[in-house]
C-alpha cells in the first residue's frame, strides 16, 4: 500500500485532477486554484484572529474579576474586625 503524504500534498494532487478534468483553459484554472487556496489561507487567518481576540478578551474578564474580588479582600483588616468584635462581646 503506498503511503499517504501530508494532507497538503493530498489537497495538491486533487487539485491537479480536478484540473485535468476540467474543460477550462490552463490559465483560468491555475487561477481559480489560486484563488482558492489564497481564500483558505484568509479563512485560516480569520480564525487565528478570532481566537486571539477571544482569547484578549477572556483575559480582561478574568482580571477585571480577579479585581473586583480582591479590593474587598484588601480592605478588610483582621486585627480591627476582631478588637470590634472582642468589644461587642463584653
Amino acid at each position: 500500500m503506498a503511503r499517504v503524504g501530508s494532507f497538503r500534498q493530498v489537497l495538491t494532487h486533487i487539485d491537479v485532477y480536478l484540473i485535468k478534468l476540467d474543460t477550462r483553459s490552463w490559465d483560468e484554472r491555475a487561477r481559480l486554484v489560486s484563488l482558492q487556496r489564497e481564500e483558505a489561507a484568509v479563512a485560516a487567518q480569520s480564525t487565528r484572529r478570532r481566537m486571539t481576540m477571544r482569547t484578549i478578551v477572556s483575559a480582561l474578564i478574568g482580571v477585571s474579576v480577579f479585581g473586583l474580588v480582591a479590593l474587598p479582600a484588601s480592605s478588610f483588616d483582621a486585627k480591627t474586625f476582631y478588637d470590634q468584635q472582642d468589644r461587642e462581646s463584653r
